[in-house]
């Protein structure tokens, strides 16, 4: 009986220690600039909370992809490595063009 609660306990600890680890990291603005908070939201994953930041912050989707810095990395490279909805945000803020070059290969090369 004693084996089981052994087995028991372990296999609760793995998994909690799993499910801690797999846990997803949390944006934390250390600024109130604008450019900050669009970078929050755009890693956040919702579009309509971004279209609304985009909106108040009245610049076009194409100046933040072309001219947006967030931690020293363009809007969409950011929103690919901390962001939880990359690819839908993305297209959504670079529209053809993300699509095109994320999944496009060259079969002319091959």
């Amino acid at each position: 009986m004693k084996t089981l609660t052994k087995v028991i306990a372990t296999t609760v600890l793995t998994l909690s220690t799993i499910g801690f680890a797999s846990a997803s990291e949390q944006l934390v603005p250390t600024d109130s600039f604008a450019g900050t908070k669009l970078c929050v939201v755009a890693a956040k994953g919702n579009k309509l909370s971004l279209n609304k930041e985009i909106r108040e912050s009245r610049v076009s989707k194409q100046y933040l992809v072309e001219n947006l810095k967030c931690n020293g990395m363009d809007l969409v490279s950011f929103v690919e490595q901390y962001g939880s909805n990359p690819h839908n945000i993305n297209t959504f803020l670079a529209g053809k063009d993300y699509s095109k070059n994320s999944s496009t290969t060259d079969i002319a090369s091959l």
